[in-house]
């Protein structure tokens, strides 16, 4: 099965060619900030887009999946780490893949699964974005091309900052650093780290950790990423999204602009 058809332009900065990026890159290639790679246009984006992009991972059924994406989020994960509460058969994710509208990018979400898992996890469901978490070198990334990639990094203190040195992917992903776990623990960082992380990366950032729509603009207020990523702040218990909290969220960033 082929993934979706996505229309837009294309990353650049990884080895190997990285593909089509759609509605989402449309998101980020208006962004005025330096520190975005994507290949920028002169097309006007509608007036009522947010020029930050917005992912909601964890999904599990189809009704929350395409509420969302009705919704107007940009990339929607699903989780494939057996230990996680939003863990997900491939086999159900294809079926609600396949039911999602072609403008939105589903994400395969992995902890350390072999890069020919990944790989063939994607294909199965018709992904052509996939999260890593765990220890996945420059060579994993770029043998999974021409899958895009975002590569999860956890965040304490500015001295973590000097991993993004030299990392080549399509997003990097901050989060809590949290010993023993793999994002998703709803905790949130020192976000003005994740401004600071500009000057030791080009490639586009997503801000995760404890997001929720009571939060999200001053989060982005202060960390000024590409883009933000929610999985619990949109919940009713652990793995449960929560449609009205979907909506709220999404609302909420849709009115914070980053500006020029």
């Amino acid at each position: 099965m082929k993934p979706p058809a996505l229309q837009g332009v294309a990353f650049v900065g990884r080895v190997g060619p990285v593909g089509q990026v759609g509605q989402a890159a449309q998101r980020l290639r208006a962004l005025s900030c330096c520190g975005c790679t994507a290949n920028r246009s002169s097309k006007q984006k509608p007036k009522h887009m947010s020029n930050i992009l917005i992912k909601i991972c964890g999904f599990r059924t189809a009704d929350a999946a395409i509420a969302a994406a009705e919704a107007g989020a940009d990339m929607l994960g699903f989780n494939f780490y057996p230990k996680s509460s939003r863990y997900i058969e491939p086999e159900d994710a294809a079926k609600i893949s396949r039911a999602l509208p072609s403008g939105v990018t589903r994400v395969g979400v992995f902890v350390n699964e072999p890069v020919e898992r990944v790989r063939s996890i994607a294909e199965a469901c018709g992904f052509d974005t996939v999260q890593l978490h765990g220890d996945y070198t420059q060579e994993d990334i770029a043998g999974l091309t021409p899958l895009r990639v975002i590569l999860a990094l956890g965040v304490s203190s500015a001295s973590d900052l000097d991993k993004l040195e030299g990392v080549e992917a399509d997003f990097i992903l901050l989060d809590a650093a949290v010993k023993g776990m793999y994002g998703g623990t709803g905790r949130s960082f020192d976000w003005r780290l994740a401004a600071e992380a500009r000057k030791h990366t080009a490639v586009p950032i997503i801000l995760a950790g404890g997001l929720k729509a009571a939060n999200v603009r001053q989060a982005i207020r202060q960390a000024s990423p590409n883009g933000v990523d929610v999985a619990g702040g949109v919940e009713s218990a652990p793995g449960v999204k929560d449609i009205s909290m979907i909506e709220k969220f999404i609302a909420a960033v849709k009115r914070t602009r980053l500006k020029p």
